[in-house]
C-alpha cells in the first residue's frame, strides 16, 4: 500500500509525515549501520541510499 500510495516509505514520510530529506538522513545515519564482515559468511551488500 505504501509503495503504490505514496512511493514508498520515504514518500510516506515526507508527504504525510512532514520530514524533508534532512531528517531521513539523519534518520539513516542514527539507524543503518554496515554489518560486520564475517570470516566465513560472503560480503555484505552496501546500504541502498536514496
Amino acid at each position: 500500500m505504501l509503495q503504490t500510495r505514496y512511493e514508498g516509505v520515504e514518500g510516506y514520510l515526507k508527504n504525510v509525515v512532514g520530514l524533508t530529506d534532512d531528517d531521513i538522513a539523519t534518520i539513516r545515519k542514527n539507524f543503518l549501520v554496515p554489518a560486520p564482515l564475517s570470516p566465513t559468511g560472503p560480503k555484505p551488500l552496501p546500504l541502498a541510499r536514496s
